[in-house]
């Protein structure tokens, strides 16, 4: 307890939620900023091998494409995902190249 008699409550550093994962990160520009981060994992099959694999998505982006090599038969794929209201709205994966 603090001199005035409140309790000290202090924040996890990640919170669960049963889709998506919510993770406190200081701002890099100032540590006293937090900047919240809203990821979710999503399994896709690769284009090349067929494997599922599971990717990390930040949900706090609305929309995003990027080449990622599957974690299986390393070949690389082209990944876009689109959020809308905080939720997966669309995932695919291409060959890249």
């Amino acid at each position: 307890m603090s001199r005035s008699g409140s309790k000290r409550h202090s924040l996890p550093n990640v919170w669960t939620h049963a889709r998506a994962k919510v993770r406190i990160q200081p701002h890099p520009l100032t540590s006293h900023r937090l900047a919240l981060m809203l990821e979710t994992t999503a399994e896709i099959g690769c284009p090349y091998c067929g494997e599922l694999i599971t990717l990390f998505l930040d949900l706090s982006v609305e929309s995003q494409t990027y080449i990622e090599d599957c974690s299986v038969c390393c070949q690389p794929m082209t990944v876009s995902y689109a959020v809308e209201d905080g939720e997966l709205s669309s995932l695919s994966a291409e060959a890249a190249g």
